[in-house]
């Protein structure tokens, strides 16, 4: 919660708003009705009118304006401010004022809620709460300036200013130490999506942002940029496999924990749960409606769902995908890593420096998302697999396949009408196996096969096996400058 005064004189600036709002005259008429019921009914008016002004009510919770944002009032100190109030316009009334709220309190005290619960706080994705004021991001790259004075309906404000001329490159140093100039723009159109109201914006986005690697990449820094940029509160942290639980309640609770917020980032994140949950993985990752609960209230319909974003050390293996389930997933691979020698410990701090002009780099993504048609991954890698074929055989643990296609670049036959530029040759099984080991750790980032599978793998795709001197080996057929260096003998 956000607090720039203390409490007790955040009281007194309530009952002052309060008797501001409360006509002293209305009062003096109230207290002057010879009959309790006459009193009551004048009493009605003055404290629901006077409330609705000055509180506001959001999902069975009283929020009041503590001269920057709105912050939860607890109802119980809310008695004692409306009496207080009450009985400072009351004039030579008060002593009545005083003993109708104790006789009536519960009644009167009603009158007030009535108010109050007639006074919604609105949700507005676009508004967004800086430390030099709000701003309104519905046209996102030229944003409208509101005072605080203007009681504008936000709740949290971030740490930091805004600061359109900012700049940030400690940020863009990190990343491009750590990331392709590619997957630096997947990672910026991503957060840019942070940045408008997903209920709102008018477009459909199906994809969800996967983090993949080894520790000392970076992952976690960015996902604590994330987290400083966007605010903690708008960044939930909710297991996938909570959000596909099939204990309904369980599920029910989960999705009510993620309501509302900006991003959810999960990690461990298990195959058989993908597989079986499918569906509403899909449905999660499309931002449609979800059942939720709340603490405090009933079964109710989530409209505001999160962007997903996943982070683990390796792609889980999942046997059955579809492309439609392919096409939500957008891949990025740290495949850098930074010794523990040549680790800034203080890098966080320095991009925290760095929030103003990291916010508007967000914000310059939106272009990159509104020139892509708003979506965030590529369509095609330009030669071999495509990304959704290659993510799809990975995920599906054909790593031997991506091997060969990708990395290895051999077949168990010769090409058609490339003859005179294919060699025949042996490799060792253990060669090629090692080969095979070495790129799905240090380049798909995942578990290889074991040896027996692999060998399964190559009789499957025709590959000639056999015995010699020197063990078994294989026949394949490759470029004259092939990569293994073996010329035909």
């Amino acid at each position: 919660m956000v607090h720039n005064v203390h409490e007790a004189s955040l009281n007194d600036m309530i009952i002052k708003d309060l008797a501001q709002c409360m006509s002293g005259s209305q009062i003096i008429h109230a207290y002057q009705q010879p009959r309790s019921s006459g009193r009551m009914y004048a009493y009605s008016d003055v404290l629901r009118e006077s409330c609705s002004l000055c509180f506001r009510w959001r999902d069975g919770v009283c929020y009041v304006f503590d001269g920057r944002v709105w912050i939860p009032y607890d109802v119980d100190m809310l008695k004692y401010v409306i009496r207080d109030a009450l009985v400072s316009v009351s004039g030579a009334g008060s002593d009545i004022v005083k003993s109708d709220w104790v006789q009536n309190e519960r009644k009167m005290f009603g009158y007030a809620l009535d108010g109050i619960k007639c006074s919604l706080l609105p949700y507005n994705g676009a508004l967004v709460g800086f430390s030099n004021g709000v701003w309104d991001f519905s046209d996102i790259c030229s944003p409208v300036k509101y005072g605080f004075s203007s009681r504008q309906p936000v709740t949290r404000l971030l740490g930091y200013r805004y600061d359109p001329s900012a700049r940030c490159p400690v940020w863009l140093s990190f990343l491009s130490a750590m990331l392709s100039s590619d997957n630096i723009d997947v990672l910026r159109k991503f957060m840019a999506l942070g940045c408008a109201d997903r209920k709102s914006m008018g477009r459909s986005v199906e994809e969800s942002l996967w983090l993949i690697g080894d520790g000392a990449n970076g992952k976690t820094t960015i996902q604590n940029v994330i987290r400083l940029v966007f605010g903690d509160w708008n960044v939930g942290s909710a297991r996938l496999d909570s959000l596909l639980d099939r204990n309904v309640d369980a599920r029910l609770r989960a999705m009510g924990s993620i309501e509302g917020k900006v991003f959810n980032m999960c990690s461990e994140i298990s195959g058989v749960d993908l597989e079986r949950g499918s569906d509403v993985f899909k449905s999660l990752v499309s931002g449609e409606p979800q059942e939720a609960r709340v603490i405090g209230r009933d079964i109710h319909t989530a409209y505001d769902i999160p962007y997903f974003i996943f982070s683990m050390n390796r792609m889980p293996s999942i046997k059955r995908l579809d492309k439609a389930f392919m096409r939500r997933m957008v891949r990025i691979d740290f495949r850098s890593s930074v010794r523990r020698e040549d680790m800034d410990r203080g890098l966080l701090v320095k991009l925290a420096a760095e929030l103003p002009g990291i916010r508007n780099w967000v914000i310059g993504g939106w272009s990159l998302l509104e020139r892509d048609g708003f979506r965030v991954g590529k369509e095609r890698r330009g030669d071999g697999m495509t990304d959704e074929e290659l993510e799809m055989y990975i995920m599906e643990g054909k790593t031997v396949e991506v091997w060969l296609t990708e990395w290895a670049f051999i077949s168990a036959s010769r090409h058609v009408g490339h003859e005179d530029d294919e060699t025949a040759v042996d490799i060792r099984s253990t060669d090629l196996y090692s080969d095979y080991y070495t790129y799905c750790q240090e380049k798909l980032l995942t578990q290889p096969v074991s040896v027996n599978m692999f060998g399964r793998v190559m009789m499957d795709a025709h590959f000639e096996k056999r015995r010699t001197s020197v063990g078994n080996v294989y026949r394949v057929y490759c470029d004259k400058d092939n990569r293994f260096n073996i010329k035909e003998k």
